[in-house]
Formats: structure tokens, sequence, C-alpha cells
């Protein structure tokens, strides 16, 4: 085995042009004697126990895991950055199917997998993993480089095409595509999974494009009941119906502290963060979940009807949000938050991006309402968008117009309840933070550098202090924000693992 791996190494020295003949060849042996290749080489080592990983170290080493079903719920540890370029159209054998998915482990450990490409007329469940089990967990990887063209597949994305499991600070860069479509096809599409069921996904991020027909996102396509929490993306996501810059459709999954910057073109319910929001119900309003908490939108938005800011057409519930990107339509249902909004609560929320249509029901938080839903103290910029209610088609006590200058001074939030840091007035929990008033809108505490605790803006002697008086704190959980945010690692306590974060950040500004 030791002299197949020197001579390979040999050939992908010497020419990159061999190297690709040679893969073919390996290609046409594993499915001539499909029991040859293990008896070659068994990855670079390991036996797929917990605490004696496989170990991948090349592009040979990736192919064989989807040659080999048998070991799907085997553990994987990635010891290199790789580099897939030689396997082009469907040559990559894909981790994982709908009839047999991944169920065990893979940590990348922090490295790279370069160029995955796969091109496909009408594949479904196409990604580096294809489907991902309940049981499995894919963590510490990026992958950039990517390159997926798959016609009109459905549920796919650049990291797994279809997601029941847990998948942690995992990253992807490059172009996810399924455009050739007619009306059921083409659909979950997303930077990172097609399609999250029950899913577990944290702090993963998305660069690059994304394009689809229905249900379109920049991280997920469609989540359901998934739990969605820290990730951003910062693509351009393009889609036909439901599109949205971080999820396509959230149908009763949450989403907590994510972010979406990119722009976003849809054409029926397209918004900022999420397409939809929420079950969709359109006889009677579904009992709404918490379902998007503590997150934001920052590019820009188009589309043809039912285009909002965060959402475009929202059923759940949406507190300590906001969205700052400008909002476009050509038709009905336009809105600085969300378009069409249909049931549940919108609390603590502003929205400050120009809105632009000629259609009906335009506003500046809410274009239309459907059912009279409830509302709490939530602002919209009338300086900005000068000649439009806050609701599109009724009007409503909690909707608040106020210019951009009020809008820049906190008191204007924490005389109404909003819960900020360094006032306890209104709580302890802090969703919220401003640093001087007539400079910025306000934004979430958890935008700022993990060890910023207090302002002005950085991590200094001040931080220090504040956190030190929390020293050796105990039962820390999301009922006391983690100790007053001194838990920065959220393991119940306030220690020496939490001055990590301090020390890291010590003297930086956000």
């Amino acid at each position: 085995m030791r002299n197949i791996r020197i001579f390979r190494s040999e050939i992908h020295r010497n020419c990159r042009f061999k190297s690709r003949h040679w893969l073919t060849l390996l290609i046409i042996i594993s499915y001539i004697l499909p029991g040859s290749l293990p008896a070659l080489a068994q990855y670079h080592g390991g036996n797929g126990e917990p605490n004696t990983p496989f170990l991948i170290a090349d592009d040979f080493d990736m192919y064989q895991i989807g040659l080999h079903p048998e070991h799907y719920s085997k553990h994987f540890k990635l010891i290199a950055d790789i580099d897939l370029f030689m396997f082009t159209g469907t040559l990559f054998n894909i981790i994982g199917s709908d009839s047999k998915p991944f169920g065990g482990v893979f940590d990348g450990s922090g490295y790279k997998i370069k160029n995955f490409t796969y091109t496909s007329t009408d594949s479904d469940y196409i990604g580096l993993f294809g489907y991902v089990g309940a049981k499995a967990r894919i963590q510490d990887l990026s992958l950039v480089g990517v390159n997926i063209d798959a016609g009109s597949g459905s549920n796919v994305g650049g990291l797994a095409g279809y997601n029941e499991g847990t998948i942690v600070n995992c990253s992807v860069v490059g172009s996810i595509t399924a455009t050739k479509t007619d009306i059921i096809t083409a659909v979950c599409i997303g930077g990172l999974a097609g399609e999250n069921l029950y899913g577990s996904i944290t702090n993963c991020s998305v660069g690059g494009s994304v394009s689809g027909n229905i249900y379109v996102g920049g991280l997920v396509g469609r989540n359901l009941f998934g739990s969605i929490t820290g990730c951003h993306t910062c693509n351009t996501v393009t889609g036909k119906e439901t599109t949205g810059g971080l999820i396509g459709h959230n149908n009763e999954g949450v989403l907590t502290n994510c972010y979406s910057i990119g722009n976003v073109y849809g054409k029926y319910t397209a918004g900022g963060l999420v397409g939809i929001n929420g079950p969709e119900a359109w006889i009677y309003p579904p009992d709404p979940v918490d379902s998007i908490l503590g997150c934001y939108a920052g590019g820009q938005v188009k589309g043809k009807l039912n285009v909002g800011g965060l959402a475009g057409g929202n059923y759940g519930n949406v507190f300590n949000s906001y969205a700052s990107g400008s909002v476009t339509a050509t038709e009905d249902y336009t809105g600085g938050l969300v378009g069409g909004h249909t049931s549940g609560i919108i609390s603590n929320c502003y929205a400050c991006g120009l809105v632009i249509s000629p259609g009906n029901d335009v506003g500046g938080l809410i274009g239309h309402d459907l059912w009279g839903r409830s509302y709490q103290k939530s602002f919209w910029d009338e300086t900005v968008n000068a000649g439009l209610n806050g609701i599109g088609n009724t009007s409503d006590p909690n909707v608040i117009a106020e210019t951009t200058a009020n809008l820049q001074k906190s008191a204007t939030f924490t005389n109404v309840g909003w819960d900020f840091v360094g006032e306890t007035y209104n709580g302890d929990l802090d969703y919220w933070r401003m640093c001087g008033d007539d400079l910025v809108y306000p934004e979430l505490s958890w935008q700022f550098l993990a060890g910023d605790l207090l302002c002005p803006a950085g991590v200094d002697i001040l931080d220090l202090a504040y956190w030190a008086a929390h020293w050796l704190d105990v039962n820390c959980d999301a009922s006391n924000n983690y100790c007053r945010r001194g838990d920065f690692n959220h393991d119940g306590c306030v220690d020496l693992f939490d001055y990590r974060f301090i020390a890291a950040h010590w003297l930086k500004i956000n």
C-alpha cells in the first residue's frame, strides 16, 4: 500500500494531466472490481472508530468514502487540505443518498476541501454529502471553489443536499445552481444545505451565489422544524418563488442570532433573511411559533410580489430583529421588514431601508396585514420613507414612525421597554446596544466582539472589570443571558475558559 501512495504522489507532482487519466482508470476499476479498492488502500489510516477515525488526506480518500456505504456510520477525520479539481461532471462519488444516508461523523479539523465540482441535468440530493442522516455530525470544515450545476435537480446544497443531522462550524464559498426548471423542479436549493429537516446547523456561513426555482436560500433552501443558530451569508441569491438571503422557507424552524448581507432577487415572496417565515396557511392563520429571534438582514431585496427587507411572507413570531437594506417590488405587498404579514407577533423590531413599489399595500414596516395580527413596540424610518404608512393597508399604534435622528437615539427604544446593554430597568438580557447617540441605528449585542461587554466599542479595562465582577458565577444559561454575557462559551460558568475570549480581542475594536 505504501508503494501505491508513493506512486500516486509522484504522479501528482509531475503531471496533472496524467493524474486525471490515473483517476479515470481507478474509477473504472472500482466499478469492475469493487472489492479491489479496499485491498489496495484503506484511506490513510484508522479504523473508523471514535478514537481512531479513518484519516482522510487526499482526493482519493474522499472518493473512497462515497464508494463504501458500509462505512457511512463510521468516524472520519480530515488531516490535510484537499483539492478535488480532477473530479468533473458526475465523477465524484457523492457521500450518502436517500436510500443510504451518511450517519457517521466527519471532522474537518479546520481544513479545506477545494474545487468540489458536480454537473448534472436532473439529479436530486446533490452536495459533497447527498443525504445526511439524523445521527450524523459534520464539523469544522470549509469548502472553497464549489461549483455545482444540478440542472433541474432538487435538494441541492454545497455541503449537503439534505440534512437531518448536526452541522457545526462549516463554511461554503462558491456557486450552487439549479435553474433548468419547470413548475415542480429545482426545489430546495441552498448554499450550505438544500433542505434541513429537524437538523441543527450552528456557526456556519456561505459566500458566493445560489440560484434555483422554489425554496431558494443563501444558507438553506427549506428549513423544516430545524434549528439554525449563529449563521450568516454574504452571497447573491436568485429564485423564482420563496427566496431568502439565509433561508428560502423557514417552516416552524427557529433562527437565532443569524444574519444575511447579500442581495436577494426573487419573483414571488422574497426576503432579505427568509422568503417565507412560518407554516403557510392562506385559509386560516396557523398557530405561530417563535421562529426568528435576534436576527437581521442588510442586503437589497428585489422582487415582484410579497417582498420584505427581512421576510417576504410571515406566519410566525419575530422578536428583536431588524432590516436595513432597500426593498424594491414591481407589484403589491412590499414592506421594509415584511411584505405580507399573516399571523404571529412582531415585537421589538425595526426597519430603516428605502421601500419602493408602484403597487398596492406598501409600508415602511409591513406591506400587507391579512389577519390583523399583533405588533409590539416596532419602528420604521419616516425620514427615509416619507409619504408611506407603517402598514400598507391598515394601522396599529405599536407600529411607530420615527425620524432617522430619533432612531439613532437609544432613549427612543428604552422609553418603550427595549432591553439595552447598560440599563436594567427593561431587563438584564441585553438584546440591543448603541455606543453613543446620533451615530448609528441600534445593533444586536451579539454583533459586537466577544469580550466587548460595555461601551465604548472595543475590549478594554472597563470590559475586564465588568467581566471580573461575575467571576466564578454558575448556573449561567439563556434565562440570565449567560451571566450577563460573561459566560462566552456557554458552558454554564464564568471561568478561565471565558477569559480567553477577552484576551483574544484585547484592545480590538469591532
